[in-house]
């Protein structure tokens, strides 16, 4: 999404945010209301998104990149829906998946395939720095909570001597209430990037 895209996306959050209390806002989410600062505080990944209500601007400045502070907003609004089963599911299950697989393919699937492919040693350590764990089911999957509300999964397939490395995401199906299929690309964005940035 463009820059201006964003700021506008940003207006719209935020003057939909204005119209439900803070303090609902914050239970639904799994955050913190900072009254006395007019913050909402939600855990994200390894730290702490602090989203104004004011204007939706993270705190301090440029912890979170400006795509971030919009998805963090979309969050916020989104966990107003009810919670799900825990069912995890694939990307084409979310709504229009197939059409931004390849978006998904081409933004986060292969920059991680080629980043890691013949080293997948060193996705397990920076996954770690994200403040992703292994578990053991699905199978070779790095569990990333994203926010108290989302869970993803990353599943990573090292070459062998038939095939190539690949890797998908998963998520836990309350995700479809909460976020819509662009913004969990914009997530799963951020994830590869971040993975991805501390390669030496």
């Amino acid at each position: 999404m463009a820059s201006g895209g964003l700021t506008e996306a940003r207006i719209r959050a935020v003057s939909e945010l204005r119209q439900s209390p803070p303090e609902q806002i914050a239970r639904d989410a799994g955050a913190v209301w900072n009254e006395r600062r007019g913050l909402l505080e939600v855990p994200y990944f390894n730290t702490t998104a602090s989203i104004r209500v004011a204007d939706g601007k993270s705190e301090p400045e440029g912890r979170l990149t400006e795509k971030e502070e919009v998805l963090t907003l979309h969050y916020l609004l989104g966990c107003r829906a009810p919670r799900a089963t825990g069912q995890v599911i694939g990307f084409q299950e979310l709504e229009t998946g197939s059409v931004y697989l390849p978006s998904i393919v081409g933004r986060v699937y292969k920059p991680l395939v080629a980043a890691f492919g013949a080293h997948p040693e060193k996705l397990f350590e920076r996954a770690a720095a994200l403040g992703g764990v292994r578990c053991a089911e699905p199978d070779n999957a790095i569990k990333f909570q994203a926010y108290p509300r989302v869970t993803v999964f990353l599943v990573f397939y090292p070459a062998d001597d038939e095939f190539p490395a690949d890797c998908t995401m998963l998520f836990d199906a309350d995700v479809r209430g909460i976020l819509t299929t662009e913004d969990v690309v914009v997530l799963c964005e951020e994830i590869a990037e971040h993975l991805v940035s501390g390669l030496h």
